[in-house]
C-alpha cells in the first residue's frame, strides 16, 4: 500500500496527520514561508503566517535547534541587526525520517 493510498482510506491529508502526531501546525506554517522564500527574517514570517513575531521565536529557535532551518544576521530597522532564517532541505528530510523510524520501531 503506497502513501498516497494509506490518505485516502484515512481521509487524511498529510498536514492533518503531521498535526494528530505532534507537529504544531505553526511549524508547518514556517517551513512552508521558508520553502517558498528565503531569508526570512521573523518580523516577515510573521506577517505571512499571521502569527506574533514573539509567538515565532520559540519556534523558530526550535526547528533551528533540529536542523531544519539556520540564521544568519541582516541589517534591520534603523540599524538593528535583525534575523534572517533559511530553509536547509536537507535538515527536513532528516527529520521527517527521524519520525518515521521511531514510528515503524514503536510497530
Amino acid at each position: 500500500m503506497n502513501k498516497s493510498t494509506v490518505a485516502q482510506e484515512a481521509d487524511i491529508d498529510a498536514t492533518t496527520l503531521a498535526i494528530t502526531l505532534g507537529v504544531p501546525a505553526v511549524d508547518l506554517d514556517l517551513l512552508k514561508c521558508l520553502n517558498e522564500s528565503s531569508p526570512v527574517t521573523a518580523r516577515a514570517l510573521a506577517e505571512a503566517t499571521g502569527y506574533s513575531r514573539v509567538g515565532l521565536i520559540g519556534h523558530l529557535d526550535k526547528l533551528q535547534r533540529l536542523g531544519m532551518i539556520e540564521s544568519h544576521r541582516v541589517p534591520g530597522v534603523a540599524g538593528t541587526p535583525a534575523k534572517a532564517y533559511t530553509l536547509i532541505k536537507a535538515g527536513v528530510e532528516a527529520a521527517a525520517w527521524s519520525l518515521y523510524d521511531a514510528i515503524t520501531a514503536a510497530i
